[in-house]
């Protein structure tokens, strides 16, 4: 249970740190990076809106523009990273004829994939919301995260003696960097707000 809380929260440092005392995310450093960002149109059906807008859905071309927006050297291997609620939303895409735009892997063993790319599931992205960054695309191998030392935990008998508890105080060191010499490896989709 101890890891699985401390791997949440390396995952959220790495995700969403604000390089202000704690780790400087993937998310925070890809918008800082200089790289113009894709606003999301939305998803249309049979031609007119169905209510989705770019605050609140995400389309098939919003994607295809998200893809086109990492260069071309970097998007061998590229994948998106999204919460699993935005996959959520991706299954319940349809085009005018009312077909699933969503495909699974029709291969044991085989990923499913999103326009021809892996994905990753991070719950620490925002899900789809006005002015969110929910996705991101591109070369992750990018994002360098550094752990200096490993886990050291302490456990803390006399100090809750009192209440018949016990504490544990854990101190781990860890920063991340995006490596990016003005080539912009990682995209990122912005809702529209």
């Amino acid at each position: 249970a101890f890891a699985v809380r401390l791997g949440r929260g390396y995952e959220w440092y790495l995700t969403q740190g604000t390089n202000s005392n704690q780790p400087w995310g993937l998310v925070p450093a890809v918008v800082a990076s200089g790289v113009t960002g894709v606003t999301a149109a939305g998803q249309f059906n049979s031609g007119a809106s169905t209510g989705n807008t770019g605050a609140n859905s995400i389309g098939y071309a919003d994607l295809v523009n998200l893809i086109h927006s990492v260069d071309p050297t970097y998007r061998r291997g590229a994948k998106f990273m999204f919460h699993d609620q935005t996959l959520a939303s991706f299954k319940r895409m349809i085009d005018s004829f009312g077909r699933p735009l969503w495909v699974p892997a029709v291969k044991d063993g085989e990923l499913d994939t999103l326009c021809g790319y892996s994905y990753v599931i991070n719950q620490s992205m925002a899900q789809i919301a006005a002015s969110a960054t929910t996705m991101l695309f591109g070369s992750f191998q990018k994002y360098i995260a550094r752990k200096v030392r490993d886990l050291s935990i302490a456990r803390l008998d006399e100090r809750f003696a009192d209440y018949g508890e016990v504490a544990y105080v854990g101190f781990s060191r860890l920063d991340g960097r995006l490596v990016d010499a003005g080539q912009h490896p990682i995209g990122f989709l912005q809702q529209h707000s």
